[in-house]
């Protein structure tokens, strides 16, 4: 019986030490490849293929092969979608393991929520991961906090934002990674400006100088895209000189931001250099919608109807959805519009003839000088109000811009701001905007539509009233006034104060702003007002 017993269960016990064995090799081999996917996360990718994960059979095993898989995949720029190789791994460490794994788990399973898109879910994992970071600081350190600064950013909390791309500037900084430091203060000085934090940005700006030489040619781009938005801000001369150091300096030409330079030619009014530009964008970079406008704002700068026409249909077929059925409805928009420019300046001919020739018949030179000085100052007052109807319909289309941006991003709402980007784009691709947009008609319909702000206030207040009574009863109980009320429910929807100035047409917004500031308790150093209304309503929807 013993013998029987040795016979059957030694070959087994072998099999077992054997395997034991095999998979504490593959452990010593995944520790090497992920401190190789530091350096060489290439190499690594190939050589964790090349793993038998079958041999694996222990529950640590696989939480550590499922890991170090999911680490090498990110640093491999392999954004992950499913969480199924990183779950192993997540259930494993969240319990067991030391404090580096559970922080790197959390990291990872926070990632690939960033890159669905759940941003909520990804933030709660990262949290996690900065509570399990061990003392010594590390790359890990770094990689969550421009991990939570992206989210924010995306979220539109700037503050919040920089201030995690200056903590993961400050890691980089210990550790001595030069480039990874000055790209996320870059990142940081880019937040701040769009908190009007134009000093600030001026510092990190100005501190970043004397590393330009060293650093990698997309770093440096960084920097010259932060400098002209600075300088563009301030409204310094400089930007156009600024500009071409820019174009010279970076040689890697797909990775300008030609769609800035050519916003930047548009505000001198150098149609010929921004249409360059937009070449330049079309040749590295698809057709976006942002693109179009600015095409159809340089061709119209050049007087080319036709061609502004043409772009400004691609730029509201993007951002409105409207297919080519619709757009296919206005095709007589260049030939009018060609028409309408001849019958213009033959009228403007025959009136000149007729005016002559009734001057040197029956007039003496003075009524003649008088006449002619009534015309012109009739002309005049024709060209102001042509001006006032172009810059009206430029703020209009600006608005539909700004809209379709917060119909994206906010569900408070949106059923209010697609009903006025739908009477907008109604407006736009009618026959009113292709050839008669200074006739009277049209002119009155884009003051209404301009003018309808107020109801689009309201009908924004009643939703909140209706969805969102804490949030109103809240207000309320601090004293605010009905007018404040409105201006606190533009911001919850996503407007800043430029915004909420246009909607209300309140020229002591400013004045009305710090009087919120004061009733909710606080002060001028305190967080930018309408991130601060944002998250209360957030917090009130939670309760």
């Amino acid at each position: 019986m013993p013998a029987l017993f040795t016979a059957i269960f030694l070959p087994f016990v072998l099999l077992c030490s054997s395997c034991t064995r095999k998979e504490a090799s593959i452990t010593d081999q995944l520790e090497q490849i992920s401190i190789l996917a530091d350096t060489e996360p290439d190499t690594a990718y190939f050589a964790i293929k090349s793993i038998e994960k079958n041999v694996i059979k222990s529950k640590e095993g696989f939480a550590k092969y499922c890991l170090v898989y999911s680490k090498i995949l990110d640093k491999n720029y392999i954004d992950a979608t499913s969480d199924s190789l990183i779950a192993p791994a997540f259930l494993y460490y969240s319990k067991k393991g030391a404090s580096k794994e559970k922080a790197e788990a959390y990291y990872y399973a926070g990632r690939i929520q960033e890159n669905i898109g759940n941003f909520s879910k990804s933030m709660e994992y990262l949290h996690s991961a900065e509570k399990s970071l061990p003392d010594e600081i590390t790359e890990l350190d770094g990689l969550i906090y421009s991990a939570k600064a992206r989210i924010y950013h995306n979220s539109i909390e700037y503050k919040s934002a920089a201030l995690n791309y200056n903590k993961a500037a400050d890691t980089y900084r210990f550790l001595n990674n030069k480039n990874r430091y000055c790209l996320n203060k870059l990142r940081e000085a880019d937040c701040l400006l769009k908190c009007q934090l134009i000093q600030d940005t001026h510092l990190i700006l100005k501190s970043l100088e004397e590393d330009l030489k060293d650093l990698p040619e997309s770093t440096v781009n960084k920097y010259y895209q932060v400098k002209i938005v600075y300088l563009e801000m301030t409204g310094s001369d400089e930007k156009s000189r600024m500009t071409e150091v820019y174009r010279s300096a970076i040689k890697d030409k797909k990775i300008i931001d030609w769609i800035m330079i050519a916003r930047i030619a548009l505000s001198n009014r150098n149609a010929d250099s921004a249409l360059e530009a937009l070449q330049m964008h079309r040749k590295y970079n698809s057709e976006s919608g942002v693109y179009f406008y600015y095409l159809a704002k340089a061709c119209e700068m050049k007087e080319d109807w036709p061609e502004a026409a043409k772009a400004f249909k691609e730029y509201i077929s993007i951002h409105s959805g409207i297919g080519a059925d619709i757009l296919s409805q206005d095709t007589r928009f260049v030939e009018e519009r060609r028409i309408h420019q001849d019958t213009i300046e033959k009228e403007k001919s025959r009136r000149i003839i007729l005016s002559l020739a009734a001057i040197s018949f029956f007039m003496a030179l003075a009524v003649a000088s008088l006449l002619i000085i009534t015309i012109r100052k009739q002309l005049k007052i024709e060209s102001l109000q042509r001006e006032n109807l172009q810059n009206q319909l430029d703020e209009l289309m600006l608005e539909r811009e700004e809209l379709a941006a917060l119909e994206q991003k906010n569900r408070e709402g949106r059923k209010i701001i697609s009903e006025r980007l739908r009477i907008i784009d109604q407006f736009v691709m009618s026959d009113a905007f292709s050839d008669s947009i200074f006739e009277s008609k049209a002119s009155e319909t884009l003051k209404t539509i301009i003018s309808d702000r107020a109801e689009f206030v309201r009908q924004n207040r009643l939703i909140f009233n209706q969805s969102s009574s804490e949030f109103i009863h809240h207000l309320k109980e601090k004293g605010l006034t009905d007018r404040e009320i409105d201006h606190c429910c533009l911001y919850a929807i996503g407007m800043n104060g430029k915004m909420v100035t246009t909607f209300t047409n309140a020229k002591r917004h400013y004045h009305i702003g710090s009087d919120v500031r004061k009733k909710l308790g606080l002060n001028t150093h305190d967080t930018n007002i309408s991130i601060y209304i944002r998250n209360l309503y957030h917090q009130m929807q939670s309760l």
